[in-house]
């Protein structure tokens, strides 16, 4: 098993980066949160973070839109992401304030999240495996046109 700990709580295990949002954490520490997990998945071979926000029991809509784009940040770097705890008044919260809640997977337990990252890393390898199958059959249709 795969475990690292860092200054900020986070920790790997099985490929995926676990993210714990501080009940207390400020739009500042929300940024920082942030780049470190990028840092983390650029050095590591992460294919998954979770990010836990069940010790959170406020949360801006600032702060969220921070999380959001932490979320877009890592998907674009090829990694899939997993909000874990939404306490039910943060969640009405969210959706009375009128977010774009679009794009975003969640899970209610940690063991949850894991099975959903797993899932998802097996059917992004399976779209790359069916891609390459694909090019390479086009590539050898392509090549018997040219004989």
């Amino acid at each position: 098993m795969d475990f690292r700990s860092s200054i900020s709580g986070m920790y790997i295990i099985k490929k995926c980066l676990i993210v714990p949002v501080m009940e207390s954490s400020d739009e500042g520490v929300l940024k920082n949160l942030g780049k470190e997990a990028l840092n983390r998945l650029k050095e590591t071979d992460i294919t998954g973070v979770l990010i836990d926000v069940s010790a959170v029991s406020i949360l801006s809509s600032y702060g969220f839109s921070i999380l959001k784009n932490m979320s877009a940040a890592i998907s674009m770097m090829g990694a899939s992401t997993v909000f874990v705890g939404f306490q039910p008044g943060v969640a009405s919260s969210l959706v009375d304030l009128n977010l774009d809640l679009s794009n975003i997977m969640t899970a209610v337990t940690t063991e949850d999240a894991l099975m959903m990252l797993d899932n998802n890393t097996a059917q992004r390898e399976q779209t790359d495996k069916d891609q390459i199958s694909e090019e390479e059959e086009n590539l050898s249709i392509k090549e018997s046109d040219d004989q």
